[in-house]
C-alpha cells in the first residue's frame, strides 16, 4: 500500500494534520515513537486563536478558562487585565495530544504508537519509510517529530533554526492559592534575565516557567529566583521540574524538500515574544494537509513552502525581532508598553488572535514622537 501521507509524530502538529487529511478521505499513517498518552513538557496554554482552528469540542481536555491576566515586572509593579471572554485555555499536553490523535483516528487515520522513525529514502515517486514497526511507502512524508526532528535531520540535513532553552516546574500549592489562580494567568515580563516568567493554572496544580528569546544560562537557578519573587508561591511542592528547547523561526531554514514537509517544532515554528508554539504547530499541520489535498502529485512541498513564506514567515520574523528588542530593555519596555492600556490591549490581542505583530509595530510608529523620524537637526 502507498499512503497519501505518513506523519512521524503525534503531537498537535502531526495529529491535526492527520485529522484534516483523513477527514478529506486521504490515507494517513500517523506514527508516534512513544505509547500514547505520553508526558510532554509544555506550558499547556491554548490561545483563543488556537481554539478557533478546531471544528470539534475541546471541553473534555480544558482545565481552566483564563479570563484574567496580570502583567508584572519582577512582581514590583503590575497591571491587571480582565477579558470579556476567555483569552486562553489551559490543558495538560499528555491529555491534549492523545485527544487530538483520537480525533484523527475517528476521522480515518491509522495510528501506530510505540513506532519510531529509523530511516527514509525519497525514491522519486514515493518515499520509503523504515520504522520500528515495519517499512511503509508514502507520497508525502511529514516531519512532526519535534525539536531535533530525526526525520528532518535525515531528509534535510542539519539545516535547522536557532533553539533557545526554557524550563518549567509543576507546583502543588495550598487550596486558597489554587483558587486565586483558577481563571487567572500571570506573565512576569522580568521573570528571568531578558525574558519572562509565566504562571498558568491547571486543574490541580500550577505550571510555572521561564523563557527568553535571547536564550539563557543557569535556567533552574533563574526559575527558583522567579518563584521567590511571588509570595503566593513560596509554600509549594515541586511535583516535577523539566527543561526543553523552543525552536525560533528561521526563514533561511527550509520547511519542505522534495516529498518531505516539516511542521510544528520540526519546522522551527515558534514565535519569538512568548515562545508560543501550539498555535503554529496546528496551523502548519492544517496548511500541510491542505497543500497535499489541493496540489498535484509531488507539488505539495512547493505549495506548502510558498504558503508558509506568504502567510506565516512575515509575522514570525517580526515576532523574533520584537521579542529580542523588548527583552533587551525589559524594565523600560514594561513601563512604557505593558503599563499603557493600549499596550495591554495589544498584549492580549496577540494571544487571542485579534491583533498581529504588524499591528503592534504600526501602532507604535503612529504614536512615536515625530523627532524620531527627523533626518536632520531642527
Amino acid at each position: 500500500m502507498i499512503y497519501d501521507a505518513i506523519i512521524c509524530g503525534a503531537g498537535p502538529a502531526g495529529s491535526f494534520c492527520a485529522y484534516h487529511l483523513a477527514k478529506a478521505g486521504r490515507s494517513v499513517l500517523l506514527c508516534e515513537k512513544l505509547e500514547l498518552p505520553r508526558p510532554k513538557v509544555c506550558g499547556g496554554a491554548l490561545s483563543r486563536k488556537t481554539a478557533r482552528l478546531v471544528d470539534f469540542d475541546l471541553s473534555p481536555i480544558i482545565h481552566n478558562s483564563v479570563v484574567r491576566a496580570t502583567l508584572s515586572y519582577r512582581n514590583e509593579f503590575s497591571a491587571a487585565v480582565t477579558l470579556k471572554e476567555a483569552g486562553a485555555f489551559t490543558t495538560v499536553r499528555a491529555e491534549f495530544d492523545a485527544f487530538l490523535a483520537n480525533h484523527a483516528v475517528s476521522a480515518g487515520a491509522i495510528l501506530r504508537d510505540s513506532t519510531a522513525f529509523l530511516d527514509a529514502q525519497d525514491q522519486g515517486l514515493v518515499v520509503e519509510v523504515r520504522t520500528t514497526g515495519g517499512v511503509f511507502r508514502t507520497r508525502c512524508l511529514i516531519a512532526a517529530d519535534g525539536v531535533g526532528s530525526p526525520v528532518r535531520k535525515r531528509m534535510f540535513g542539519r539545516r535547522v533554526g536557532r533553539h533557545v532553552p526554557s524550563v518549567e516546574a509543576l507546583l502543588r500549592v495550598p487550596d486558597e492559592v489554587m483558587a486565586h489562580f483558577r481563571d487567572h494567568a500571570t506573565f512576569d515580563l522580568g521573570g528571568m534575565r531578558r525574558g519572562y516568567g509565566w504562571i498558568f493554572p491547571k486543574r490541580d496544580h500550577l505550571n510555572v516557567g521561564i523563557y527568553s528569546p535571547w536564550g539563557g544560562q543557569r535556567m533552574r537557578e533563574q526559575l527558583d529566583a522567579f518563584l521567590a519573587t511571588h509570595a503566593l508561591l513560596r509554600n509549594h511542592e515541586v511535583v516535577s521540574r523539566m527543561g526543553f528547547a523552543i525552536p525560533l523561526f528561521d526563514p533561511q531554514s527550509p520547511v519542505a524538500l522534495g516529498r518531505t514537509l516539516a511542521i510544528g517544532d520540526a519546522g522551527g515554528f515558534a514565535e519569538g515574544v512568548y515562545g508560543e508554539g501550539i498555535y503554529y504547530a496546528m496551523r502548519t499541520g492544517q496548511m500541510a494537509a491542505e497543500a497535499i489535498i489541493d496540489a498535484g502529485d509531488g507539488e505539495a512541498g512547493r505549495h506548502y513552502g510558498e504558503r508558509v513564506a506568504r502567510e506565516l514567515s512575515p509575522e514570525l520574523k517580526l515576532s523574533t525581532w520584537l521579542g529580542r528588542a523588548y527583552f533587551a530593555f525589559p524594565r523600560f519596555a514594561f513601563r512604557h508598553l505593558a503599563m499603557d492600556p493600549r499596550g495591554q490591549d495589544r498584549f492580549t490581542g496577540i494571544i487571542t488572535g485579534d491583533t498581529t505583530y504588524r499591528d503592534c509595530v504600526a501602532g507604535a510608529l503612529r504614536r512615536a514622537p515625530r523627532w524620531l523620524f527627523r533626518t536632520s537637526p531642527p
